[in-house]
């Protein structure tokens, strides 16, 4: 071997030394993205939810994440539409009757949906009815309340229980259909705590609001759809 084939030799193996020497540090340096991801954590009820760490990239750092939308949309109303407290006049802890508009309706209200939504003054819980005709009732502060038809009864959460009776209406249709099918409906928490049914029989329908005390309320007459809200303040 001449001396110039020996230099050309020692070359090409110091060439290729430093060629894998290159290889092996970089695959040191890359950071291999997972290949299945990961299972997404999940709301109660097994809904998933984003993962509050945002991904990995190949080098290493967090990429910035972008909000989701449920995270940045406002939170609305429970009772859109069904407009706010009077603030105008007190209220009261009295029983008040509920006359039928128009006074001449003979026929039976069906109920259509239950709402609750907290507001400045107080919570405001709104019975809405298909038709155009308000149903007679009463509202009053009861001391306990039992399920119409059994007379078992039935559990409220809260210092006090307001009962909402409506007469001359049902939560179903003559094919024993519900129109409304709920049989509690949470408050918002500020004076109401929840609302239970207790009857829906022979004419009659009757949800107990439960209260944090017994507070003063107001009734109002919504149309458009009709709506009888009880709003209990605070």
């Amino acid at each position: 071997m001449t001396a110039k084939t020996w230099r050309t030799s020692t070359m090409l193996a110091a060439a290729a030394a430093l060629l894998l020497l290159a290889a092996c540090s970089d695959k040191e340096e890359t950071i291999e993205q997972p290949t299945e991801p990961l299972p997404a954590a999940t709301e109660a009820g097994g809904t998933p939810k984003a993962s509050p760490t945002p991904p990995a990239s190949a080098t290493g750092r967090a990429t910035p994440g972008k909000p989701s939308p449920s995270s940045t949309k406002p939170a609305t109303s429970p009772t859109p539409g069904d407009g706010a407290i009077d603030a105008l006049g007190p209220g009261s802890t009295d029983p008040v009757t509920l006359k039928a508009d128009p006074s001449n309706f003979t026929g039976t209200a069906l109920l259509e949906d239950v709402r609750t939504g907290a507001q400045k003054l107080g919570d405001r819980v709104v019975f809405e009815f298909q038709g155009t005709a308000f149903p007679p009732g009463k509202v009053e502060y009861v001391d306990s309340v039992t399920q119409c038809a059994s007379g078992e009864p039935v559990q409220v959460k809260g210092e006090a229980i307001l009962l909402v009776t409506f007469t001359q209406a049902a939560a179903h249709d003559d094919q024993g259909k519900a129109t409304f099918d709920k049989l509690k409906v949470a408050g918002p928490g500020q004076v109401v705590q929840e609302v239970v049914r207790t009857c829906d029989f022979e004419g009659h329908v009757s949800w107990a609001i439960g209260v944090s005390g017994k507070k003063d309320f107001k009734i109002s007459r919504l149309k458009d759809p009709v709506r009888i809200a009880i709003d209990v303040l605070k």
